[in-house]
């Protein structure tokens, strides 16, 4: 009977699960964004490539591997 008149108390919420949804919502934005810690690049035709080359706005050229390189533009 003294049971009856305790009221029923509610778990707490640990403080820290809302640090850790908040990190891991940012962990799966970078993740699935493609852009953690850089920019995404925009694909360029070879013959904007050249016009870009011509201009003298090419500050750099970095090959990945035998289908893609990077570009830096001034």
């Amino acid at each position: 009977m003294a049971n009856e008149n305790t009221p029923n108390k509610k778990p707490k919420v640990n403080p820290y699960w809302i640090y850790g949804i908040i990190i891991a919502a940012f962990i799966s934005i970078q993740l699935f964004s493609g852009s953690f810690g850089g920019q995404n690049g925009n694909v360029t035709t070879p013959s904007q490539f050249f016009d870009y080359l011509e201009q003298g706005d090419v500050e750099k050229v970095e090959i990945v591997n035998k289908r893609e390189a990077r570009v830096y533009l001034t």
